[in-house]
């Protein structure tokens, strides 16, 4: 009778340990596939100069002659820019992280709302719900990490063995990803912060084609 007993709780068991291998690929998938997107190929590039300042209305004929070739070079510079061949570092937090307790997601998840700002399917809603529920984190291996373009994804930890010179793009973290049951659709938090006055955070809405990951739509959260 005991072992009757058993065989239901062992395959219940197995089905959980299934499903939760099967999230977590998925979740290496998401980051794999959504990373360089959301951090921009804008990086690979040096930073230009800035756009040459109005003319004030005191400006001489020399001002003038100085704005327009300076306007010129600036036009060039867009289209013709230099790359970066500096080491690109990506400091990537090495667990997937519950909602920050700042985010404020329980507006959003009303239907109204939801209809009147996106034009993603409001079927989301159920998943921003369950996105809202996570409280506690999961480990995440960053080795798994491959299609990363030209960024270097190291951890934090690793920083200090880093030689220099590099160039530090920015901190990013992924929150754990809310499914749907057929694992066609998710929803994730991303932040990104370059330093203490340049970053943001945003939810995901994702859905799966094929093998292929995409970004349907997002929802800025903040920005500095």
């Amino acid at each position: 009778m005991r072992y009757f007993i058993l065989i239901p709780v062992i395959i219940f068991l197995t089905a959980c340990k299934h499903n939760a291998s099967k999230e977590n690929m998925e979740e290496i998938e998401i980051i794999n596939q959504t990373l360089v997107e959301l951090l921009s190929e804008d990086w690979y590039y040096e930073k230009g100069s800035p756009p040459p300042k109005p003319l004030s209305i005191n400006a001489t004929k020399i001002d003038s002659a100085k704005y327009i070739q300076y306007l010129s070079e600036y036009e060039i510079s867009k289209t013709n820019k230099k790359i970066d061949t500096s080491r690109l570092i990506v400091i990537l937090k090495d667990s997937l992280i519950a909602i920050p307790s700042r985010i404020k997601l329980g507006y959003i998840a009303d239907i109204k709302y939801f209809k009147t700002n996106y034009s993603a399917d409001t079927s989301f809603i159920s998943l921003i719900k369950k996105l809202k529920s996570f409280t506690v984190g999961k480990p995440l291996n960053t080795s798994e990490i491959k299609n990363i373009g030209r960024f270097d994804i190291i951890k934090l930890t690793d920083l200090e063995h880093i030689k220099k010179p590099y160039g530090k793009i920015g901190y990013i973290r992924y929150s754990k990803v809310a499914f749907d049951s057929s694992h066609r659709r998710a929803c994730v938090y991303f932040d990104f912060n370059h330093t203490t006055l340049f970053g943001y955070g945003t939810i995901l809405f994702l859905e799966k084609s094929g093998t292929k990951w995409t970004i349907i739509g997002q929802f800025g959260q903040w920005v500095s």
